[in-house]
């Protein structure tokens, strides 16, 4: 039997498009179902930044597969690979998500007014589009996603053996067609977890629309109109019974004072 091997020429670069032509359309959608509330410039721009990074991991991803697939007679290329795809979508965007977060807090404490380049998403500064900040937000990135595929990678190694059961029981059925091991191994499973990979990732790279939100709320700019109106009702509630009220005790006045002329008229 054959073993899986990972990009085998004209064929595996065709299917790598295909899996770019699969990954393009899931972000697309994306965007569609968000609507209005991010331009097509800044989708654009926030989307770069996880082809860029994806890109990158994908090599990493294919050197990984070469080495540590030749140095492990028990598993082949294909499987070490699919390993390298199950892991980076699941744990790694856990890990590229909390680093983030780490580096923006570190970035916040030390540059304080200048990490405001950093801040992902944000790539104006007085309505004009800084190249600089996109370029940043770009370095910072693919420091993110490199130390996230080593910490993955270093994973991997600890636990190589329980990992390999894994993969290889998962890929059983495909053991006997390479072709098709192939397809299930670059395709198949690459685009449905890429998809949950790119959907998830493009949420917290994109600018975050609380930000916006929160200054406004704090500088005090947030309006209701519901509670002038509520307001406004309530008094006039207020107004019209306390109307009814006078109105009732004015008519009960009257009436006691008829029945009171009556009678004194009757006694004479």
């Amino acid at each position: 039997m054959k073993d899986c091997v990972v990009l085998p020429g004209l064929y595996g670069i065709l299917v790598q498009l295909l899996l770019f032509c699969c990954c393009v359309g899931v972000l697309l959608i994306k965007k569609v179902r968000e609507g209005s509330r991010r331009t097509w410039l800044q989708f654009g721009l926030d989307s770069s930044k996880q082809f860029v990074g994806s890109g990158w991991i994908h090599v990493l991803n294919l050197l990984c597969a070469l080495v540590m697939g030749t140095q492990m007679d028990e598993c082949d290329e294909c499987e070490w690979y699919w390993l390298n795809i199950m892991l980076d979508t699941t744990l790694g965007v856990l890990v590229e998500y909390l680093l983030l977060r780490l580096v923006m807090e570190a970035l916040n404490t030390v540059l304080q007014e200048g990490a405001q380049d950093f801040r992902t998403g944000s790539y104006w500064r007085g309505g004009d589009f800084e190249v600089a900040m996109y370029l940043k937000q770009l370095l910072v990135w693919l420091l993110i996603v490199t130390f996230m595929k080593l910490s993955m990678v270093v994973l991997m190694i600890l636990l190589a053996k329980p990992l390999t059961l894994i993969a290889r029981a998962m890929l059983k059925p495909f053991l006997a067609n390479p072709k098709l091991k192939l397809i299930m191994v670059m395709i198949v499973t690459p685009m449905f977890m890429n998809a949950f990979q790119f959907w998830v990732t493009d949420s917290f790279l994109k600018k975050q629309e609380g930000d916006q939100d929160h200054e406004a709320f704090s500088r005090g700019s947030v309006t209701s109109p519901l509670v002038g109106s509520i307001g406004g009702d309530d008094n006039e509630a207020a107004n019209e019974n306390g109307a009814k009220h006078v109105s009732l005790r004015a008519c009960s006045t009257g009436k006691v004072q008829i029945t009171l002329n009556r009678h004194l008229a009757d006694k004479r």
